[in-house]
């Protein structure tokens, strides 16, 4: 009984912590739609502090499991990055390794894998293959999720 009685205290707290991440996200998501509201109207649509933004938005949008939406903030993010920073840029480079994820995440192995490649070749052509070597082996021993 002892162990029943934990059990659903367990999923219960797993439950509430949800529903608290939940809660968290979509306080997120709002500010950083006021911020891209902001953004719009005060700075140039190419500054990459509004790249950064559309790219936060993603971000939440990913981690919700809102895929679509994830990408459609990604690509303008992509896109704005694209114009203000030049396609060999670290950020650009996270941007496309974003995009990849998430089709990783749909299931689009194909997709991911291009984006990949094309982040690849920005972070090694920016950091010079021995440091991109260096950091991509830093990465296998200790995984950012």
């Amino acid at each position: 009984m002892a162990i029943i009685n934990m059990t659903m205290q367990r999923h219960s707290t797993i439950l509430e912590m949800s529903t608290v991440t939940k809660e968290i996200m979509r306080k997120h998501l709002n500010i950083y739609h006021k911020c891209e509201e902001i953004q719009r109207k005060t700075l140039d649509i190419t500054h990459p502090h509004y790249a950064a933004t559309l790219n936060n938005i993603g971000n939440v949008y990913s981690q919700q499991g809102n895929y679509e939406k994830a990408l459609e903030y990604y690509h303008k993010c992509e896109e704005k990055q694209r114009t203000a920073l030049g396609i060999i840029h670290p950020d650009y480079a996270s941007t496309l390794n974003n995009i990849a994820l998430v089709y990783s995440d749909q299931g689009d192995y194909a997709k991911a894998l291009e984006y990949y490649h094309k982040c690849e070749e920005i972070r090694r052509t920016v950091l010079g293959v021995k440091r991109y070597n260096e950091q991509f082996l830093v990465s296998l021993i200790l995984p950012m999720h």
